[in-house]
């Protein structure tokens, strides 16, 4: 196009600016003129943000005091899934992202995995719960589950060392939910078969550089945490399928830094997987390290003194593999196991068979040739209350509230290997 050309198109622009200024400017000048015109004007604005904004008030006006504002309540509530690896990577995801699957399917990946890492602990939360983290030198730390970073399931995580000043080769061996202190005890049991009553209020208030939870012996590891009411019965389950179920008045009320007593006799090479409490449900729930489980009654369990070697609970075979975690759970709650190479299912509880102790149960998850069940946590789907529209899932791992909705949280220790 010859430069002519183009410099009459720029003056032709330039030409019809000037019209639509001129008119412009003569259309305002005729409303500073007419006030009457300017309130025509203004109500076919108002009209206008009626028709695109009138709906409904989202906020409520009372007449109260001001209030201060903590951060917390600027955090919406949300059911979240909370994973934990070998070398302490943490991350945390919403519960939706995991959906339903039938009993035996081979899961979702929930959390990519370095080849010498591993999922350990997997739990289920609300954002506002408060999170305890016991470490296998008997040490706790505290966080809120908003205070995990959100992340989509493909994600690393963070380092909890980030979060948490945990010592310098120390591991966490139990995560424990809790919505209030307003329950009575915390069971703390160990590897070799120790356990440990003490109040749950020595363990509200948590520095960030943790505190002690219980004195261990040298070779020993704190392995799993569990609340429980003042009259009830505890129940605890070893990696070669037995369980002993006994009175928790037979245990005395420890102080926080005082260490257990003895819980279970346990055979050669075998070690604790779990500590329940027979309130939390009617039946127990065994999964072992090959994703076989079963439901028993709880009822087929004798109460016996504390420190026997109990009775079998799981029929132990090369197939199955040993038990990898045990829940009191109810009929009609939700389940989810992890893989220590980061795969997810979640499935209901009804769909695992409900037999007798001495048997090997139904495969309830397909692992894969060299893996192994990490973890499990069993939780209750609640119907929406109002202003939230999500499932309620406060932590109940053993009668922390008072209504019956339950939530009940797993983590379990896994033979291991030390780290390079």
């Amino acid at each position: 196009m010859q430069l002519r050309r183009l410099a009459a198109l720029e003056r032709n622009a330039l030409l019809s600016e000037y019209k639509e200024l001129i008119k412009k400017i003569a259309e305002l000048e005729d409303l500073l003129a007419n006030p009457r015109k300017i309130d025509f004007v203004v109500r076919d604005d108002i009209i206008d943000l009626k028709k695109k904004y009138g709906d409904a008030r989202r906020t409520e006006i009372v007449e109260a005091d001001p209030e201060d504002f903590r951060e917390e309540d600027l955090i919406a509530h949300q059911d979240s899934v909370i994973t934990l690896s070998i070398r302490n990577y943490i991350k945390r995801m919403p519960l939706e992202e995991f959906r339903q699957q039938r009993r035996g399917g081979r899961g979702a990946k929930g959390a990519p995995t370095r080849e010498e890492d591993a999922v350990m602990k997997l739990v289920v939360c609300d954002t506002h719960d408060n999170l305890l983290f016991f470490t296998d030198k008997g040490k706790v730390y505290h966080l809120r589950g908003y205070d995990v970073p959100d992340t989509k399931k493909q994600a690393k995580g963070l380092p909890i060392v980030n979060l948490i000043e945990i010592e310098n080769g120390d591991r966490v061996t139990a995560i424990l939910v809790v919505k209030d202190y307003s329950r009575d005890f915390i069971l703390l049991a160990t590897r070799e078969g120790e356990i440990k009553k003490t109040l749950l209020k020595e363990f509200e208030e948590v520095r960030r550089n943790g505190k002690i939870a219980m004195d261990l012996e040298p070779t020993d590891q704190l392995i799993a945490a569990r609340m429980a009411a003042e009259s009830t019965q505890v129940i605890l389950v070893s990696s070669e399928g037995q369980a002993i179920v006994f009175k928790i008045d037979d245990l005395r009320q420890a102080s926080r830094t005082s260490g257990g007593v003895r819980g279970m006799k346990l055979a050669k090479g075998g070690y604790v997987v779990g500590v329940e409490t027979l309130d939390d449900g009617e039946q127990l729930l065994i999964i072992s390290e090959k994703g076989f489980g079963k439901r028993t009654r709880l009822s087929e369990y004798p109460v016996q003194g504390r420190g026997g070697q109990g009775v079998k609970t799981l029929n132990i075979t090369d197939r199955t593999g040993n038990v990898a975690a045990c829940r009191v759970v109810e009929p009609g709650q939700d389940l989810m196991l992890v893989t220590r190479d980061g795969i997810v299912v979640r499935t209901r509880v009804d769909s695992i068979s409900l037999i007798g102790r001495n048997t090997q149960g139904v495969t309830v998850m397909k692992v894969n040739e060299g893996d192994q069940v990490a973890s499990i946590a069993a939780f209750t789907m609640s119907d929406p209350v109002e202003g939230r529209d999500v499932t309620d899932v406060s932590a109940n791992a053993n009668g922390a509230h008072d209504d019956d909705e339950q939530v009940l949280n797993e983590t379990i220790p896994l033979e291991l290997d030390e780290e390079e």
